[in-house]
């Protein structure tokens, strides 16, 4: 379940960074001092907004606090170039306070704020993320495969209503990474033909190119002796780094004593440190320090979407799973059992 959970930590910075892109508005000529200075404050609030002193130091956002401001200023100055960014503002704040739970009253005027084409681009357009996103983590009763189908349509609405705006493109393409095998790399083709951007599409196709080795020799790059030396035994592959450690505890409960081996791909850059800390933590198996991240040697031949991620190699070295990071004892249960490795 980590991509799904790295998933939902997509759509949380999605949101805050709906608000972000908000400061990029400025306060227009003609505007009296006092609208200016309540414009400021606004923006000031905004999260990832430090001044002064207090540079550089992280703290939370008071939503509540934003709320208030944004409305009092479309009160006081109902005329200024920033009134209908600060409703954008004010009804994002509002969704926060709710944690979520967006009140009918608050959806009726999101829906309207979101219609209407005379508001600006992005703050319509960030808006509309919010309440998506929070409609999202309240749909408690989605299974992983009818949540990861519902993002996919809101991407695609995003890529749709918005084709100019990078978010639906980059969006669709953190489902396609989380998706299995098959539709992920539907979904990364259909991007392949879109107007996303380079480094899109640059993603995009390393998820397709992962769906290819399913039924493939495993090949790694520096690791071939290795490799070899676990032809007969079911072997896990499996990515790691510093900032996802928890994944080595997921990792070590697939243990199967002799019948299951282990290669760990550490994609930190510091490689005295990462040997220090996969000691440390246990990290099962053999240990290769690729240090280049995801474009690193190794990474590269396994084509990896996310850092975290796990194969599952059968007994004559073909790989059968790409995908092992869900729902790995079932994935690892499937190989083990088929005869003479395959599946």
């Amino acid at each position: 379940m980590k991509a799904i959970c790295r998933l939902f930590a997509f759509r949380i910075q999605t949101a805050l960074l709906t608000a972000g892109l908000l400061t990029s508005l400025t306060l227009a000529s003609g505007q009296v001092q006092d609208a200016g200075a309540a414009w400021n404050g606004i923006v000031n609030a905004l999260p990832g907004k430090q001044a002064g002193k207090d540079k550089g130091a992280s703290r939370s956002t008071d939503w509540a606090a934003l709320a208030a401001k944004a409305a009092v200023f479309r009160k006081d100055f109902p005329g200024s170039a920033n009134a209908r960014s600060a409703e954008a503002i004010e009804l994002t704040a509002l969704i926060h306070v709710a944690k979520g739970k967006i009140t009918s009253a608050t959806r009726k005027r999101a829906e309207s704020y979101i219609a209407d084409g005379g508001n600006a681009v992005r703050d319509r357009l960030g808006l509309e993320i919010t309440v998506v996103q929070a409609d999202f983590g309240q749909a408690q009763h989605l299974s992983r495969s009818e949540l990861l189908k519902a993002q996919a349509a809101h991407a695609q609405r995003l890529m749709s209503a918005y084709p100019k705006e990078p978010e639906g493109y980059g969006y669709q393409l953190s489902v396609a990474k989380a998706e299995e095998p098959g539709r992920g790399r539907e979904l990364a083709e259909q991007l392949l033909r879109s107007g996303a951007s380079e480094s899109i599409k640059k993603g995009a196709q390393r998820v397709v190119d992962r769906s290819k080795l399913v039924g493939t020799k495993l090949n790694l790059r520096g690791a071939e002796r290795l490799v070899a030396q676990s032809r007969g035994q079911v072997l896990i592959v499996y990515s790691w780094s510093a900032t996802d450690q928890g994944f080595i505890r997921l990792v070590k409960s697939l243990a199967r004593g002799s019948e299951v081996r282990f290669i760990g791909i550490n994609l930190d850059p510091d490689k005295e440190k990462a040997k220090v800390l996969a000691k440390t933590l246990g990290a099962p198996g053999w240990q290769v320090y690729d240090g280049g991240g995801l474009d690193g040697l190794v990474a590269t031949d396994l084509h990896l979407v996310l850092p975290t991620s796990l194969y599952v190699i059968d007994r004559e070295g073909v790989i059968r799973a790409v995908d092992g990071h869900v729902g790995p004892v079932s994935r690892l249960s499937e190989v083990l059992a088929a005869k003479g490795g395959k599946s």
